[in-house]
């Protein structure tokens, strides 16, 4: 099992995957109209190679940080959605793989 490491990266934006926009499209473009809308342009591997995704910038209301030790909870730990439960966190794999060196 993965431990948290209560960064809260995982809850401080949402992402959504544009299945329809092929990350091969005009790059340029695409990203110029995510910037005016304040998302942050990335890749997400589709069923027929990668597609668009976007970072939005929004925090979960259920996010709740605490500046003095730098370390943040989840509000409905217990009973968080589905998508949450099953969100793998890059941060804690990363820190676990590094232990089994």
């Amino acid at each position: 099992m993965i431990a948290c490491k209560r960064c809260g990266t995982c809850c401080s934006s949402a992402f959504l995957a544009l299945v329809n926009v092929p990350a091969d499209d005009d790059n340029q473009e695409i990203a110029r109209w995510l910037k005016y809308h304040g998302c942050e342009p990335m890749r997400f591997p589709g069923e027929n190679g990668e597609v668009l995704s976007v970072k939005i910038p929004i925090p979960c209301e259920h996010l709740s940080s605490n500046s003095e030790t730098n370390q943040s909870v989840c509000l409905i730990y217990d009973s968080r959605p589905k998508v949450c439960r099953n969100y793998l966190c890059k941060k804690a794999k990363q820190s676990v793989m590094e232990l089994v060196k």
